[in-house]
Parts: C-alpha cells; structure tokens; sequence
C-alpha cells in the first residue's frame, strides 16, 4: 500500500509522487475544505519540485516527499488527527514539503 511505512519515495517518478500528495491531501479532506482546485496544487507540488535542488544527495524534493509521507503516517496511524483541526493538518503538510526548499543539500547548515 501506498499509505505505510514502506513507502519508497526514492522508487517513485514524478508523477508518482505528484498523485501520493494528491492522495494524501484528499484522504485528509483539505482540497474540499479548503476549496484547494486541483490545477492550483498540482502547480504548486510543481513549484515545490522546481525549488528544491536536483542534483543534492539529500535535501532534495524526494526528501521533502518522504517527510511529508512520514508527518501523514504521524497523524494517522498514531491518531493525531483527533487532536489535530484541518487547519493545523494543512499546515503540517505544506510544512513537510516545504521544510528545505532552497537549501543547497551539502551541509545542515541553512
């Protein structure tokens, strides 16, 4: 299954992982909560794609994929997202895929 821990990002071509975020952000119910159109996020997973640096061994965008799966598997299989308003969901999520954008992947000092 895509939705466990044995998810491989690292196996996953781009448009793989552009439908396991949609999947994600769906399950979740934010595009309908949040009025998100499809159009608008999957541009945004693009840019988010574009802003990381392709050629660096770590801090890349599989990187930021394989957090936001993680932070998604956090909230769910542990029951976080009883505690947790869609907003705060939302927010981890974005936060997930968005955490080393424009880092130059060499080093942890950003």
């Amino acid at each position: 299954s895509d939705i466990a821990w044995g998810y491989n990002v690292f196996s996953k071509n781009e448009l793989e992982l552009t439908m396991h975020a949609i999947d994600i952000f769906d399950d979740q119910g934010l595009f309908s909560r949040f009025s998100i159109p499809m159009t608008t996020f999957v541009h945004f997973i693009d840019e988010i794609k574009r802003g990381y640096d392709s050629d660096a061994p770590y801090h890349n965008s599989l990187h930021a994929f394989d957090v936001m799966h993680v932070c998604y598997l956090l909230i769910t299989k542990c029951g976080a997202e009883k505690y947790l308003e869609s907003f705060n969901i939302l927010s981890i999520l974005v936060a997930a895929l968005a955490h080393d954008l424009g880092h130059d992947g060499y080093n942890n000092t950003f």
